[in-house]
């Protein structure tokens, strides 16, 4: 499609508002178990191949500075305090394999890349706001994690953090990190 420059932020909200509602859809409809079939497969691979088009021209690096790295390891600090504040000590920590990790690192990028490269940026320009920017890529992170009330409360915490990292450093691998960390340390 093509808009009128006037018409640039209408655009943005609308590839904003199909990302996430893709993401949410996928996520959200109960059918996901986190084994995906053939249909989910090509439902994902749309959304990427959609979303990786929105990203040309790319305003995003994959690696960050020392400041990217040190706020995305404050955001897993953080999860890790909650996390021992809110475990059961009568009960074991719950072991992850190294599979585990490695596929929910993937994971994590993805949605990092999704939800702020694509959406908060979007947001971004049909807003002009920050505040709404991080606030909306917060909300589309949380609503995907829907019916889980406590899962939602922390992705919408965490996403406040990453999207406002997200837009003072435009680095993924540092949110993906700090990401798959603090959601592994609240699984454990």
């Amino acid at each position: 499609l093509r808009f009128p420059p006037q018409n640039a932020s209408r655009r943005a909200a609308l590839e904003a508002a199909l990302v996430s509602i893709a993401l949410i859809t996928f996520i959200a409809g109960d059918a996901f178990t986190g084994r995906l079939d053939a249909a989910q497969i090509c439902f994902m691979a749309a959304i990427c191949a959609y979303a990786i088009r929105l990203g040309i021209p790319r305003d995003w690096r994959l690696n960050g500075s020392a400041r990217a790295w040190l706020l995305g390891a404050g955001v897993a600090a953080i999860a890790l305090a909650i996390g021992l504040c809110a475990h059961r000590w009568d009960e074991p920590l719950r072991a992850i394999g190294s599979g585990h990790v490695l596929r929910y690192f993937g994971w994590a990028l993805i949605q990092q890349y999704l939800i702020c490269a694509i959406v908060t940026s979007r947001w971004l320009r049909a807003s002009a706001s920050r505040f709404a920017a991080i606030y909306l890529g917060a909300l589309t992170f949380a609503l995907m994690h829907t019916p889980n009330a406590s899962l939602m409360l922390a992705t919408f915490a965490g996403g406040l953090c990453w999207c406002a990292l997200y837009l003072r450093e435009r680095a993924l691998l540092p949110l993906a990190v700090s990401h798959a960390a603090s959601a592994l340390v609240l699984i454990a």
